[in-house]
């Protein structure tokens, strides 16, 4: 018998285990709706029927198509540069994109990816942005590791290697 098993075989018979589990006709198992971008907007603008904009037209500088995690950043850039003359849109009702996040009864839960890698001596880029946001407020880079002091919580000094 082979232990190994391709993406496509997983999925495959994951998919076999969710229509046999649907196929009870009892209650659902867990109440709830499925949330994130909108598939309605999504295709009327796929599909170029969204209804003709209202009010008065603007000219922008810049125009940001997107609240996304790239297009806030954008954004901020743009005005911690002394620069306003931007216009930010964003399809949903929320920005955030997949950075977004709920709340429940039970708990507060992301709506995508939470997390940032490791600002390692690699991560030059990511160290610059953190240092912008006024998290790391200042670091020592050593022959092995970088020890990194947040401002999120006074004090705190990360080992980063």
């Amino acid at each position: 018998m082979r232990a190994d098993f391709s993406r496509r075989e997983v999925l495959a018979a994951s998919a076999g285990v969710l229509v046999v589990g649907g196929c009870s006709g009892g209650a659902a198992i867990m109440p709830g709706e499925l949330g994130g971008a909108d598939y309605v907007r999504g295709h009327q603008l796929r599909d170029r029927k969204f209804a003709e904009p209202e009010g008065v037209e603007a000219e922008v500088g810049v125009l940001i198509a997107g609240g996304g995690v790239a297009g806030l950043a954008t954004g901020w850039t743009l005005a911690q540069a002394g620069f306003d003359d931007f216009m930010l849109c964003e399809l949903e009702d929320q920005t955030g994109g997949n950075a977004r996040s709920g709340r429940n009864a039970i708990s507060a839960y992301p709506l995508g990816a939470h997390y940032l890698p490791v600002p390692n001596r690699e991560a030059k880029a990511l160290r610059h942005m953190l240092q912008r946001f006024g998290m790391i407020v200042g670091e020592r880079i050593g022959r092995d590791s970088i020890a990194a002091r947040t401002g999120i919580a006074a004090g705190l000094v990360l080992e980063l290697t």
